[in-house]
C-alpha cells in the first residue's frame, strides 16, 4: 500500500510539473526575432508639406533593416547593430545609418541617433501600455496594445498573428496626429504609419509629414 501511495504521489508531482511547463505565459518575444542576418524590406511612401516654401514633396523608395553583429551594450546586455539601407527603383541599396536594438525580458529598445526608444513591452498583452520615451529627454508618449494575435494582410503578404501598438491618435479639424506600429510573430515590424499634419480651418493641409512603411520582403541574408 505504501509503495502504491508513493508511486501515486510521484506521478502527481511529475504531472503537476508538466502542467506548469505547458501553462508558461506567452511573453510575445517572437514578435521581434533577433539574429544576425535577418532583414525586412519595406516600400515607403513619404509626403512632406512645407509651409515656408509652399511645396509638397512626395517620395517613394525602399527601406531595408538588417540585423548585424551582436555586442554588449554599456549596461552589460546583449544587443545587435541594426543597419539601415535605402534604394529607389533605379538605384542599388545605399547604407545610411547603424542603430542598436536590444531585447530584454521586459521590453524592446532601439537606439536611433542619440535617442533610446521603448518600441515594445513584454508580455504582449491587450491594453498594456508604456512610455516610448522613458529613456530619452523627449516628452512622455504613451504606447498601448490595441490588438494582439490578429491576422493581417500587408504588402501582399498574410500574417496569422499580429500585434498593433498605437502611439498616437489625436485628430481634429485642424490637425491629424497618428502613429501606429504593427508587428507579426517570427517576422518583426511589418507596417509603420506616422502622420503629423497641421491644417487650415478650410481643411487644407498647411504643414507636416506622412510616412507609411509596408513590408514587401523578409528573410535572412
Amino acid at each position: 500500500m505504501k509503495q502504491y501511495l508513493s508511486f501515486f504521489l510521484l506521478l502527481l508531482f511529475f504531472t503537476s510539473c508538466s502542467k506548469e511547463v505547458e501553462e508558461a505565459p506567452d511573453m510575445g518575444y517572437d514578435y521581434v526575432p533577433l539574429e544576425q542576418g535577418l532583414f525586412i524590406s519595406y516600400q515607403v511612401e513619404s509626403i512632406i508639406w512645407d509651409d515656408n516654401n509652399q511645396t509638397v514633396d512626395t517620395t517613394n523608395y525602399q527601406l531595408k533593416m538588417v540585423v548585424d553583429t551582436a555586442f554588449i551594450d554599456n549596461m552589460g546586455r546583449k544587443s545587435y547593430r541594426w543597419n539601415r539601407y535605402t534604394k529607389t527603383d533605379t538605384s542599388d541599396w545605399v547604407y545610411e545609418h547603424t542603430y542598436a536594438i536590444t531585447k530584454t525580458n521586459e521590453r524592446l529598445e532601439t537606439v536611433e541617433g542619440n535617442n533610446r526608444y521603448v518600441r515594445l513591452a513584454f508580455p504582449v498583452r491587450l491594453g498594456s501600455h508604456w512610455d516610448l520615451n522613458a529613456f530619452n529627454t523627449k516628452d512622455q508618449l504613451e504606447v498601448k496594445y490595441i490588438d494582439v494575435n490578429v491576422p493581417k494582410s500587408i504588402g501582399g503578404k498574410s500574417f496569422s498573428q499580429c500585434a498593433i501598438a498605437l502611439l498616437e491618435d489625436n485628430s481634429s479639424l485642424i490637425n491629424e496626429y497618428f502613429q501606429e506600429d504593427i508587428y507579426a510573430r517570427n517576422v518583426g515590424l511589418v507596417q509603420r504609419t506616422d502622420i503629423h499634419i497641421d491644417k487650415e480651418f478650410t481643411g487644407e493641409i498647411n504643414k507636416g509629414y506622412k510616412y507609411i512603411y509596408k513590408i514587401y520582403e523578409y528573410g535572412k541574408e
